[in-house]
């Protein structure tokens, strides 16, 4: 249950002794009503309805409105806790967006890890390695772009196993991310990968390739310039 905001008992006192109530707090009154409102939005039959309340809740900078879009993950519909999950993104929840990636359906997993890729948390980074090895593909995917987003060299190992992933989609992500994490390491991973039977990986493969090289040269080229001279 959302408790009055001291502003708000204070402008109570305020019109009980005769005097007008500040700007500031009819604005924090006014906030406190709409979170009011969208907390018994949460309450309505229709899932579409507590999505756009949880929306809603994301724009606001306030302790309340957090904990309401947290309660939210737990909702009886998918769409609810994904659109939680996305909202989370605002909060800089890292924590309980991780707690995301457990969740019975992937449609939930999958936006969560989407959003841990938006945060750029390096502490998400052991829970995203683990949904690499997820049933959904979409979730492996997803995870494989967060990875390369955050940058973490960690993923490099873990990624490179999924170039071998059934789904073509699973292994184009994964070349992405590896190019972007910048290891020459995974050059020799990727080379395989450039005889993959599906054109979409071959291209973002050579792409990562390309990269790659260029990465390595550039190493080469400053532990040249670091060399003593003769």
């Amino acid at each position: 249950m959302l408790s009055l905001p001291a502003s708000w008992l204070d402008h109570k006192r305020s019109l009980a002794h005769g005097r007008d109530h500040t700007p500031r707090n009819s604005r924090l009154v006014m906030r406190w009503l709409q979170l009011r409102k969208l907390r018994l939005r949460l309450q309505e039959t229709d899932p579409s309805d507590r999505a756009d309340a949880v929306e809603q809740l994301g724009e606001f900078d306030d302790v309340s409105a957090h904990a309401l879009v947290v309660k939210a993950l737990q909702d009886e519909d998918p769409l609810v806790r994904s659109r939680a999950a996305d909202m989370l993104v605002r909060c800089r929840d890292c924590a309980t967006l991780v707690t995301a990636l457990a969740d019975p359906n992937p449609f939930v997993r999958t936006e969560a890890a989407d959003a841990l890729g938006d945060l750029r948390d390096p502490t998400a980074v052991p829970a995203l390695i683990v949904a690499l090895e997820d049933e959904t593909a979409s979730v492996r995917s997803h995870a494989a772009y967060a990875l390369g987003d955050i940058g973490d060299l960690e993923a490099v190992g873990p990624l490179t196993t999924l170039l071998s992933d059934p789904a073509p989609a699973v292994r184009r992500i994964a070349t992405y991310a590896l190019g972007n994490l910048g290891d020459p390491a995974a050059i020799e991973a990727l080379m395989m990968t450039l005889a993959d039977p599906e054109p979409e990986v071959r291209s973002a493969a050579s792409e990562a390739v390309h990269k790659l090289e260029g990465s390595r040269t550039g190493v080469f080229a400053a532990v040249k310039d670091d060399d003593p001279e003769p």
